[in-house]
């Protein structure tokens, strides 16, 4: 049993000097560095223009400053909002 620690260990060893020598970290020659991305455009989206939410954000954030927990129930559904 305690050969097959010290072999364990040997191969443990092994595979680290190998994985940690300077040729494995290198590039292959050919290969050119890498160049940076293209920038890409793009467009943001325009504000929702809807006056029944601006009003519904309002009217909820009236509520929640009052910390009114009972009229706040009454202007969210609970279940099945999905």
């Amino acid at each position: 049993m305690r050969s097959f620690d010290v072999l364990s260990f040997g191969v443990v060893a092994l595979i680290a000097a190998v994985l940690s020598s300077p040729c494995a970290a290198q590039q292959p020659a050919g290969l050119a560095p890498p160049k940076p991305y293209k920038p890409v455009a793009l467009t943001l989206p325009q504000p929702a223009k809807d006056t029944g939410l601006e009003a519904f954000r309002s009217r909820l954030s009236e509520l929640a400053k009052k910390k009114d927990r009972a009229t706040l129930s009454k202007a969210v559904i609970e279940k099945n909002f999905f």
